[in-house]
């Protein structure tokens, strides 16, 4: 039995190592990643607040700085034409048009709900991740 394990164990990291990665674009320290079934592109964010459209096939279609953020995630509303992005650090949300790429609005996020601290924050523990489903904004915190 631990030799199938180690077979698997070995398939898995034979197929995840970086010869095997496709590299569709170059976005240097990239932190998230939605799909767009609006546009049929994706947006990218990075750790130094910028924000990539990026074709299926791997084209920068544009890059646009929106300040000293350092982005950990992204989400896609299509409906609303809205980007929703998760900031570390100020742990706040950012919510960006999508046809224009311009900041609509910033929103603190309430770590206590109903008097139970929900994501927990410290120097280490921040946001790292959002999703948008069914009209309802989910975080995910590091660790």
């Amino acid at each position: 039995m631990k030799k199938h394990y180690f077979f698997l164990f070995a398939f898995l990291f034979v197929s995840c190592t970086k010869k095997n990665m496709e590299v569709i674009a170059l976005v240097p320290e990239a932190s998230g990643i939605c799909y767009s079934t609006r546009t049929d592109t994706l947006f990218v964010v990075n750790d130094e607040g910028k924000i990539y459209e990026v074709s299926k096939n791997g084209k920068i279609l544009c890059a646009k700085q929106l300040g000293k953020y350092d982005l950990e995630g992204v989400a896609c509303d299509d409906v609303a034409k809205r980007l929703y992005f998760a900031v570390e650090g100020k742990d706040n949300i950012l919510i960006v048009d999508q046809r224009t790429l311009q900041v609509l609005k910033e929103m603190d996020v309430d770590r206590v709900y109903h008097g139970k601290k929900l994501l927990i924050k410290d120097k280490e523990q921040g946001l790292e991740g959002i999703a948008l489903v069914n009209d309802r904004i989910y975080l995910a915190n590091q660790s």
